[in-house]
């Protein structure tokens, strides 16, 4: 997962987490964007969260073998 606060543009939040296949390669990578402004370390967190719950369920199905210890 990766985030960024500003990093690429300024006043812009991302998280990013990659979707993965069986395979050794991955297809896509699920990104949410939002302006940096109001956006507390609390949102970021919960939201950072929600997107690898999401990522995880999507690589299951694509069959990707899931490790649930692993954040």
């Amino acid at each position: 997962m990766s985030t960024t606060v500003g990093g690429v543009i300024p006043g812009v939040t991302s998280l990013a987490a990659p979707v993965f296949t069986a395979g050794e390669s991955f297809p896509l990578v699920v990104t949410l964007v939002m302006p940096a402004r109001g956006i507390t370390e609390q949102d970021v967190a919960r939201l950072s969260a929600e997107l690898l719950d999401s990522t995880r369920a999507m690589s299951e199905v694509l069959g990707h073998s899931v490790d649930q210890r692993r954040p």
